[in-house]
């Protein structure tokens, strides 16, 4: 082999590689804005000051671990907006410790917490772990059962299975959480349901919340459900969990990117392969 067609051989090797991902720390000034205001908040002020304050005021004790849910939303978004697949499954395999802090430090009762799991399930579901975004999906709709995207991904997913009995169950059940939802209200004659569509409960909600998961191709925003909702909810502080008996690994410590405003480092990221079979529907 001649010394041209070496360097030729060597750079053709270099241009195939792939694309490695690169942004691995917190939201940059341009992909904050793309976040919803509490998360603008949780990461450029600091305790004390009034914004902070008011966010504190308004979500709780808990508002204090809410970097990590934001930093989860921005590589989802970072996910959307890479070129290769290696950077999307990067990103999105970058996201899934960020919401586990949340899970395994926050209280079940932070207002925040169905927005952390529909954001963990979308992230798996994207990286082919169906059964995983299932069980977060579940736990969603259980924290809040006004989430029309959920039972709607949910249901799919058992009609995909051909359980088509489990799937009117579960589009029947959003209907009656959310009696004016089209996609549900569609899902429900699709799958061989009559009118009149079921009895809603008594407090059902007339309306969908809205929630950046109802358009899953594009990235998190401030219109992002909790970050609309948050204001009206109950302003009493929730209980604080009992810290997990055995916490969570250690990653890039010291220097841990994930991390810089708390004592905790996230969860280790688990790699996940295959084809995703659970995504987020149309609306």
């Amino acid at each position: 082999m001649n010394r041209h067609t070496l360097i030729l051989g060597l750079f053709i090797t270099i241009i195939c590689m792939p694309a490695h991902a690169t942004d691995t720390g917190y939201p940059n000034d341009v992909e904050l804005r793309s976040l919803p205001e509490y998360c603008q908040v949780k990461l450029r002020q600091k305790p004390g000051d009034a914004g902070y304050n008011t966010w504190l005021n308004i979500l709780g004790p808990d508002f204090i671990h809410t970097h990590h849910f934001c930093a989860g939303l921005n590589f989802i978004n970072r996910h959307y907006k890479a070129r290769s697949v290696y950077d999307r499954k990067y990103y999105l395999t970058a996201s899934l410790p960020e919401f586990g802090y949340m899970i395994t430090h926050a209280a079940p009762t932070y207002s925040l917490m169905p927005d952390v799991y529909m954001s963990r399930a979308t992230a798996l579901s994207k990286l082919g772990r169906a059964g995983e975004a299932l069980t977060d999906f579940q736990k969603a709709i259980q924290l809040n059962p006004k989430l029309p995207k959920a039972y709607a991904i949910v249901s799919d997913y058992y009609s995909d299975r051909n359980l088509k009995d489990k799937a009117l169950a579960m589009i029947s059940e959003g209907l009656k959480q959310v009696p004016d939802s089209k996609m549900l209200q569609r899902r429900f004659l699709e799958l061989g349901g009559k009118k009149p569509f079921p009895e809603p409960y008594i407090d059902a909600v007339k309306a969908e919340p809205p929630s950046a998961l109802e358009q899953p191709d594009k990235p998190a925003s401030a219109a992002y459900h909790g970050a609309a909702d948050a204001p009206t909810r109950a302003q009493t502080p929730p209980a604080v969990e009992p810290a997990p008996a055995t916490p969570p690994p250690a990653i890039g410590v010291p220097g841990n990117p994930y991390c810089r405003f708390c004592p905790d480092p996230a969860p280790v990221p688990v790699p996940a392969a295959g084809p995703a079979d659970l995504v987020p529907p149309e609306q």
